[in-house]
Formats: C-alpha cells, structure tokens, sequence
C-alpha cells in the first residue's frame, strides 16, 4: 500500500520475515532510466515509413538516431543502418512526442518486403541506449494514376506511378457508360 504524494511516495510492505532478494523502483532522478519510453511505432503511408515515439520522461537526452536493419536474423551491431538523428528535449517530466520519416521505401531492395526499427538513445554523457525493435510489413506499391486536363477537351493525359502494373485503363462518363 502505498500512501504520500506523487513527488513523495512512502510504500510500506507487513508481514516480511524472511530475508532474501528485494528491491524498490522510483520515479525520482536517483534511480530511473534516462529516458522512459512509452511507445514506439512504425506504419507505411505509401513509400514512406512513418515512425512515430513517444517519452514520459527524460533525463540528461541529448539525441535519437533512427536505425533501419533490412536483414535481421540475427541482428547484429552492422545490421543496422542510421537514418537520421532527432534532438531530445534534454530534461523534461511531460509526455514528449517524436516522428522521423523513412522516405523512399522503394528505392530499397525490392526482394525485401520487411523491414526493421530500433531508436539509439544517447545521453548528454555518452551513454548509449537501445529501444525494443519494431517491424513493417512494406505493402505493395499503390498505383496512382493522375488525368487532366480536367475538364477533358479532345486530349486526356493519364500519367501513373508504377505504369507496369496497368494492364487495361477505362474511363466512364457520369452516368457510368464507358466512353475509352
């Protein structure tokens, strides 16, 4: 049960009587990690992946780097390949958030259709530390296809993103009577 207030908990534990391993853990400065991270996720949009992270808390944070593994089984130290560093807030008690964006998906390899995520946590001081790694399931390419001039007057441009995919085009009119 515990009982004081948030910047002062007390915590009192009865009936112990044998002797053996225990600990405590706290919020305070004294004894907590330097960052607390909360939740740490990726998600396609397109050709870009968007990864997204979230702090509760930080001490002494100076930076994270977004590292990328295409391979990662095992993954080891040389897996890994950073993408670009964001700025911590350094010191801070509230909610953070955070976002970096991997842009171009499909100028990776296109044999792999899975890639992996971790943040490098460095501190002020040197030290280092590793978040849990995420994965992304890229999804196929979507196929875009852009028409004008808009209205039409004898000429209609189709231009398309990823053309090799197309095998038949139609266009209909309002009352969905196809026209081409």
């Amino acid at each position: 049960v515990t009982t004081g207030s948030n910047s002062t908990p007390v915590l009192s534990r009865t009936r112990m009587n044998a002797f053996g391993e225990f600990g405590l853990g706290a919020d305070s400065p004294t004894n907590s990690l330097p960052v607390k991270l909360i939740i740490l996720t990726v998600r396609q949009s397109i050709d870009d992946a968007l990864i997204n992270w979230q702090t509760a808390s930080e001490i002494n944070s100076d930076y994270f780097e977004v590292q990328r593994a295409i391979q990662c089984a095992p993954c080891s130290e040389q897996s890994w390949m950073t993408l670009g560093k964001v700025i911590a807030s350094g010191n801070s008690t509230d909610m953070r958030n955070y976002q970096f964006i991997d842009k171009k998906l499909s100028a990776i390899n296109p044999a792999s259709s899975t890639l992996y995520y971790r943040l490098k946590q460095v501190d002020k001081n040197g030290e280092i530390t590793n978040s849990n790694i995420i994965v992304l399931d890229i999804k196929t390419k979507l196929n875009t296809i852009t028409l004008y001039p808009l209205p039409i007057n004898n000429i209609l441009t189709a231009e398309s993103n990823n053309s090799e995919n197309i095998n038949e085009l139609a266009i209909f009119d309002m009352s969905g009577k196809e026209i081409i």
